[in-house]
């Protein structure tokens, strides 16, 4: 499982005076800032789309197809079998069946072709008479294939949004607006969004208006399906376009809106992206995407209908071999990770689909937060893979690093296609993690959440809701604001859904009242968790509609158990008090030492130059935990404090437990050291370590306490730290030193008296031998 996750939440008081209600604060963080943006967000319009011939290359793509209807040439448009590339291809033959115009359509299959243009497509459409080819969602990488094309006497137009190659297609026209010298400002357009732009270029140079009810909802639906940003004209695009599928008069849109069970009114971009395009990419994936083009192109409402169910019914296929896949890759994984988890996840299996193995990687990425790639090996010998990255590594530069072994690849930082010999695929593996240990650091490994507000449980309310929904469309660039909840108390948790995958329950509010709650694809937390444990809890605030009733309902991302979070710092510092008696040394002093309890500054950032704060008290470093979470910077907590030394690539303030010189000398020279004691000189203290007669009465003093049945780790623990008789690095040595010679053992979470009890001198003991040295000599 993942570690739990560095959070990071901006304090309030860092913002300008009068920007600090919450959606003013949001926005502002998110660099929304000045009231025409704020505006401009809030209330998008139709005069807000920009210039569509802007995009350079869109006048000659717009006089290319004019000339061709006036010739009377045959026309095909050539997709993709994603929804990008579906919906692009269904949104162009619409309007120019609209227009009264026939057109042709063409997508590869996935299994038998794969992405992009190829040469027997083109010798076969060059063959039917087709006069001009106009790609959608694909196309500026094909240079041969559209050299292939204008050989064979086509005319080309390339309409694409993909990353453009140092030489581009000799296409009569591309529009793309990554080319080089376009001056569109929008370079964040999908597939279906150059589409549309392209059709209300043609509708301006017809002096015709664009039907935006028809049209729009195409690229919107595409537009959250490809998971571009939600930001400038792609929100407009999205926010103006959801209404009007609803009211749209296509028997597609109608459909799928009805097969996915949408109540009037409120469709939002979460159905667009996590009910009506996975029906979609379904077919994609597992069929021709012939289908997809009917339903979206008809206008029959019972074809459209008997589609949609299709669509369903591949749909739930998916999940099902994805479920099988993901088992076996699971296994797979828990079988490499039985010593330690490799830094870099490789899996593969005969025969897994290769049109579900993206999505098992991204799942794998979610449930270890490694980079992954998942092959599926064929009867020919050839591995074909997909591979899923986290934010501290490239996968795409890291596969340039291996390019000798692979066939193909090809992709971006965070995603990418390859295939190779599947004889290749453990000298991959090989080499790919010791890349990735090379290139990383232990910190990578734990996934960052921006959190955008603290709230408590009583505060999440139907105005809330209401304030945040102002932000809606949600989606990549533009995500739901994210809530910090801390010290929240469990009240109920299980597993929910057909397979128990998911994740169910309610937290106190403070009054009598409960919070509901919902985890997808985390019922894991139901065995880590349990009812009554005080947890850390980070969600997205929203509304539950069930059976015409609406109830306020959170959507969690992580819970953080906030007692093991203190059970790991208890015992990681006791292993750093018995290293620092067994590495003792009499030699070293203080060379600096400066009390810092009362100086921690509201405005530094983490991210900075380094400045590492040394302490040789565990008491003062939890003090000083408590202090800056009370000062509302939960998201320095996972990144500043540290036990031992810190990595090399830590950077900001750092509060570092080191009981004394258990540390490096350069690293010694590097501390401002945080004294145990105000007022002490620069003597080492070690008043703490304790003797035999103090040894027994810490193991009375535990007994006493424990009780028959022992007692919970955790409340040991806080005993322990409310105890002003002993030090607590004493008491923490004490229970080592009483579970290393078996007078206290450890039962699931509670400590408690072993039966077996033998008699020992424990002065025999050599960390007891070497303390009482340490005393004698100090």
């Amino acid at each position: 499982m993942i570690e739990n996750p560095i959070l990071k939440l901006q304090d309030p008081l860092d913002l300008p005076t009068g920007k600090r209600d919450l959606l003013t604060r949001i926005l502002w963080q998110r660099g929304i800032r000045d009231d025409h943006e704020v505006e401009a967000f809030l209330s998008p319009k139709v005069e807000d789309l920009l210039d569509p011939f802007l995009l350079k290359g869109m006048k000659e793509a717009v006089d290319l197809v004019k000339l061709a209807l006036e010739r009377g040439d045959t026309i095909c448009i050539y997709g993709d079998y994603d929804v990008d590339g579906m919906v692009s291809t269904s949104l162009m033959t619409r309007f120019f069946t609209d227009s009264g115009y026939a057109v042709q359509h063409y997508i590869p299959s996935r299994h038998e072709e794969g992405y992009g243009l190829n040469a027997q497509a083109i010798q076969q459409l060059a063959e039917s008479g087709i006069d001009l080819l106009i790609t959608v969602d694909c196309g500026i990488t094909s240079v041969e294939e559209i050299g292939l094309a204008r050989l064979l006497g086509m005319d080309v137009i390339v309409t694409d949004h993909h990353q453009c190659p140092p030489i581009l297609p000799n296409a009569n026209a591309i529009v793309n607006p990554h080319q080089p010298a376009c001056l569109y400002p929008n370079k964040n357009l999908c597939g279906a969004g150059v589409a549309f732009k392209w059709i209300e270029a043609f509708s301006k140079a017809q002096n015709q208006e664009m039907n935006l009810q028809r049209y729009l909802p195409f690229a919107a639906l595409a537009t959250v399906a490809d998971v571009v940003k939600l930001v400038g004209e792609n929100r407009v695009i999205v926010k103006l376009g959801i209404p009007l599928m609803e009211k749209n008069e296509i028997a597609g849109f109608q459909a799928l809106l009805k097969e996915c069970q949408i109540v009037p009114g409120e469709l939002n971009a979460g159905h667009l992206g996590f009910q009506i395009a996975p029906r979609l990419n379904a077919v994609g994936r597992l069929e021709n995407a012939e289908l997809a083009i009917q339903l979206l192109t008809t206008d029959e409402i019972d074809q459209a209908e008997a589609a949609a169910g299709v669509l369903s019914g591949l749909n739930e296929e998916r999940k099902r071999l994805e479920k099988e896949i993901l088992e076996e890759a699971v296994a797979q994984v828990e079988k490499q990770a039985q010593e330690k988890l490799p830094s870099f996840l490789v899996v593969d299996g005969q025969g897994w689909n290769e049109g579900v193995i993206g999505i098992v990687a991204s799942r794998l990425v979610e449930r270890y937060y490694r980079p992954t790639i998942v092959f599926s090996r064929g009867e020919d010998g050839i591995a074909k893979g997909s591979a899923r990255s986290i934010s501290g590594l490239n996968v795409f530069i890291a596969l340039q690093e291996q390019e000798k072994l692979l066939l193909r690849f090809g992709g971006h930082a965070q995603a990418a296609g390859l295939s190779l010999p599947v004889a290749s695929i453990g000298d991959l593996r090989e080499r790919l993690n010791a890349y990735a240990n090379k290139q990383l650091s232990a910190i990578d490994f734990r996934p960052e959440i921006k959190l955008d507000f603290k709230i408590e449980p009583d505060q999440v309310n139907s105005s809330l809701v209401e304030t945040l929904d102002q932000m809606s469309p949600f989606g990549f660039g533009n995500p739901r604001p994210v809530a910090y909840l801390p010290k929240v108390e469990l009240v109920n948790l299980r597993a929910i859904g057909k397979g128990k995958e998911h994740l169910s329950g309610q937290i106190h509010t403070g009054s009598s009242e409960t919070l509901a709650f919902v985890g997808f694809n985390q019922a894991g937390y139901v065995e880590q968790l349990h009812m009554g444990e005080c947890i850390d809890m980070v969600a997205t605030v929203g509304v539950n509609r069930f059976r015409g009733r609406e109830t306020i309902q959170l959507q969690t991302k992580t819970l953080i158990s906030a007692d093991r979070d203190m059970v790991n710092d208890f015992e990681r510092a006791q292993e750093a008090i018995v290293q620092y008696i067994l590495q003792f040394q009499n030699s070293t002093k203080y060379d600096k030492i400066i009390w810092l309890m009362t100086m921690i500054p509201d405005t530094a950032e983490i991210d900075g130059s380094r400045c590492l704060v040394g302490m040789d008290s565990f008491e003062n470093w939890l003090q000083m935990k408590e202090k800056i979470r009370l000062r509302g910077r939960e998201g320095w907590l996972d990144h500043a404090f540290r036990f031992g030394e810190p990595d090399v690539q830590d950077k900001g303030l750092i509060f570092t437990y080191l009981p004394n010189e258990r540390c490096s000398r350069d690293l010694w020279d590097q501390c401002v050291w945080l004294s145990r004691d105000s007022n002490q000189d620069a003597r080492i203290q070690l008043d703490w370590v304790p003797g035999i007669e103090s040894l027994r009465l810490i193991y009375r003093w535990f007994l006493d306490e424990m009780g028959p049945d022992g007692i919970k780790k955790k409340d040991l623990y806080r005993m322990m730290r409310a105890e002003s008789l002993y030090e607590l690095e004493a008491c923490l040595f004490a229970m080592w030193i009483f579970m290393d010679v078996g007078f206290l053992e450890q039962k699931g979470d509670r400590v408690t008296r072993s039966r077996n009890q033998k008699k020992i001198d424990l002065s025999k003991h050599p960390l007891i031998q070497k303390s009482q040295q340490i005393i004698k000599e100090f």
